[in-house]
């Protein structure tokens, strides 16, 4: 317990509740928070050090805009760890004067904010206005300078609020009614007059956005009459366009500030939570668009970014990829020269369209004008360099390109035999190939060193989360009840899926090692289609244990039997294997004489599919329909447990009995959400929207949707479920410090 010092005129420390009202729910809140800090981080971060490494980028507007993203930082990294720490550890203590800084932090900053908007809109003023003045005037001395107005304003302004607050004595408790140190809340706890810490609070608020947005105005109102007057309508859209950015930044700052304010002064009776949202609003919301925004309006940004992602110049390709073979086509061609002709041709076509679908029309435009184009109306227009000539100049042309392709030589086959020297072999026969190469993610390559990072740790989570559920669930007694053993089948099914498949992909991430051999293959496919029906059964078996649970309470144990939970493991298992069998035997036995490059990063079997010389629709017919009514089925039977169990939870009296009901089902909820919406957004990709979706999203998809269940069900079943996360607190304790915070 927080015990105030009496002999100071302040406490030691502080405790924020969080959010009033909603303590129940600080859980579920914090999801949206920290995906909105991580954007806000991560978005900030990507516009400082593109606008940093490019010299091109150091300009007025893109230097003001560096000062924007410093300054969201510093907001959302003054309030936002905090707050999650309450949300998730219940660290609800905050040292005086740590409350003190926090406050100076956030308040200093935003009007720093607000300045820096200013400046923008003076920016937008002389680019538009003065546009053969502009380098003169806002010259960098003038840029430095308006920083280090801003900064002064705002630290002169906040300066006195901390040493007015510190002599306040607090006899009211040191209960903050918020989820930061917001000052009005701060204040409330003092004792005595604190009518001139009001006054100024409201006073300096008031003069800084009615002065900041006066001035942005007036800056807008030239602008326009200067947009206004040029001839061209193009022109005019041309010249607004270029303030589109400023005014969403403006929106995402000042909207938040003026709602809260009408609510504060026109809503009093309205409950705090919404008062503490709204506020938490401003803080979280710009710093997480104001990025969005200009690295979508912003051609320069936008194209930086998408540098990092995707594949400009295939040349850049012939430089960095590890291996490159080569392709010697050897013909023994007996058509003429304009039947030759006319075959190159076709295949040259044919490549192309399967290029352009893989890296984008626009990136291959410039490679077929310098690249093969080139070589081939040379050997097309001298015709003694021979065939040989010809199609060594189409093979040279594909030289780095091969691994990250799924062509198939389209040059008359009984005429062209193709030989492919790669590292790992290739296998051009009607026989079994002995690998298959993994690309990973098409047209993302030069991104796989950040997805390995990434994948990593999802894979480090997603093994330690689920084994220390299994453990708890194993070693303690009191947790081996019906919801406990589907909840360690579950944990142990993602441990199987995740393995099935992770190892390998961080392999073909961090050390480009693609090859899989065929068996490997096949197993890695049959594992993870089977582990993912299971885990839908196990879905289905756990909303049925929350409706016996909620619906017939009294007969719980009696129907959910050691007995019946092991016949409805067994019955899921057995289904996933009679599912599985066929399928990977269909796929197994296609006969595969092309391409053995898989343009997945696992196994995925539509994927190894497509490879085959002959048609794979009956295998992909048996996996559509069989993955249907396995999902359908279970879905159905799941909405149907849903529906009795809020008819019982509804049929209850009392509003509290209702929640507490509730609650008990909202991990499962969770769970069921991560699960089925990325699989259903996959094969709604897969199926429906192949010719318009980029294939790396499609690939992105599937993986999602094998990543994300693994590694967040075991952090919504330990932070939601409260004797799981007590016992995994009792062993981490146990291990490191040799005893038992349970026992004490």
């Amino acid at each position: 317990m927080l015990v105030s010092n009496i002999t100071s005129t302040h406490p030691a420390a502080f405790l924020l509740i969080g959010i009033p009202g909603l303590e129940h729910l600080h859980i579920w809140i914090s999801i949206p928070f920290c995906s909105a800090y991580t954007l806000a981080m991560l978005g900030n971060c990507t516009l400082l050090f593109i606008i940093r490494v490019d010299a091109v980028l150091h300009e007025p507007m893109y230097l003001f805009l560096a000062m924007l993203a410093a300054i969201d930082l510093v907001l959302s990294s003054t309030t936002l760890p905090k707050m999650l720490a309450i949300f998730w550890f219940r660290d609800q203590e905050i040292n005086f004067y740590a409350c003190l800084v926090q406050m100076f932090f956030l308040d200093s900053f935003s009007i720093m904010e607000s300045a820096v908007l200013l400046a923008m809109a003076f920016d937008r003023y002389v680019a538009i206005c003065k546009p053969l003045h502009y380098t003169t005037i806002l010259t960098r001395s003038l840029i430095t300078k308006i920083g280090m107005v801003a900064m002064t304003r705002a630290v002169a302004l906040m300066t006195p609020l901390p040493f007015l607050l510190r002599r306040f004595h607090y006899c009211r408790g040191p209960i903050i009614a918020h989820c930061y140190c917001e000052h009005m809340a701060v204040v409330r706890l003092a004792c005595g007059d604190t009518r001139f810490n009001n006054i100024y609070g409201i006073a300096v608020a008031v003069f800084i956005v009615v002065l900041d947005l006066f001035f942005v105005i007036l800056s807008y109102i030239f602008i326009l009459q200067a947009v206004l007057q040029l001839a061209s309508q193009e022109a005019r859209y041309k010249d607004f366009g270029k303030c589109v950015s400023h005014i969403g930044a403006i929106l995402s700052t000042y909207t938040p500030v003026v709602i809260s304010s009408v609510m504060h002064r026109v809503a009093r009776q309205t409950a705090p939570h919404i008062h503490i949202l709204l506020a938490t609003f401003y803080l979280l919301f710009p710093p997480m668009i104001n990025p969005i925004i200009y690295g979508i309006k912003t051609k320069q940004i936008r194209d930086h970014v998408l540098s990092l992602f995707q594949i400009k110049d295939v040349k850049y390709i012939h430089g960095q990829i590890e291996y490159i073979p080569t392709i010697v086509i050897d013909t023994y061609l007996h058509n003429s020269d304009a039947e030759w002709s006319l075959e190159l041709s076709c295949c040259l076509k044919k490549v192309e369209k399967s290029l352009s679908n893989l890296f984008g029309a626009d990136s291959i435009d410039n490679w077929v004008e310098n690249g093969w184009d080139k070589e081939v109306k040379v050997g097309q227009k001298d015709m003694n360099m021979g065939r040989h000539m010809m199609a060594k100049a189409l093979g040279t042309s594909l030289i780095g390109l091969y691994p990250f392709l799924n062509i198939i030589l389209c040059i008359n086959r009984k005429a062209v035999s193709s030989s492919v020297m790669l590292g790992p072999p290739y296998n051009h026969t009607m026989e079994t190939p002995e690998t298959f190469l993994l690309v990973g993610i098409p047209g993302l390559q030069f991104s796989h060193l950040w997805l390995a990072i990434s994948l990593s740790a999802m894979y480090t989570i997603a093994l330690l989360g689920n084994t220390l559920i299994v453990t708890v669930i194993w070693m303690d007694s009191t947790l081996q009840e019906p919801m406990y053993c589907f909840l360690c089948l579950l944990a142990t099914v993602d441990i199987v899926m995740a393995s099935s498949v992770m190892p390998k992909m961080i392999s073909i991430f961090f050390l480009g090692d693609n090859s899989i051999s065929f068996n490997a293959c096949f197993t890695q496919m049959y594992f993870v289609h089977a582990a993912t029906a299971v885990e839908t059964g196990l879905l289905l078996a756990m909303a049925f244990d929350r409706y016996i649970a909620i619906c017939k309470p009294l007969q719980y144990k009696r129907i959910l039997t050691p007995q019946v939970l092991l016949g409805m493991s067994v019955t899921i298992t057995v289904r996933a294997i009679i599912f599985m069998t066929p399928l990977s035997w269909m796929v197994s036995h296609l006969p595969f004489c092309g391409s053995n490059v898989v343009l997945h990063s696992y196994c995925e079997h539509i994927a190894v599919a497509k490879l085959a010389c002959t048609d794979p629709m009956p295998s992909s017919l048996y996996s559509l329909i069989g993955s249907s009514i396995i999902v359908g089925s279970d879905v159905a039977f799941i909405a149907a447990s849903y529906n009795l169990i809020l008819q019982a939870v509804f049929g209850l009296s009392s509003k509290n009995a209702q929640f507490k009901a509730l609650s008990t089902c909202g991990s499962h909820v969770g769970v069921m959400a991560l699960y089925y919406l990325p699989g259903m957004a996959s094969i709604y990709v897969a199926w429906l929207g192949k010719d318009t979706v980029p294939l790396h999203t499609q690939v992105l998809l599937a993986d999602l949707y094998l990543v994300i269940p693994p590694t967040l069900n075991p952090i919504i079943y330990g932070l939601r479920t409260k004797q799981i996360w007590e016992r995994v607190g009792s062993l981490l304790m146990h291990c490191l410090f040799g005893h038992s915070i349970l026992g004490s």
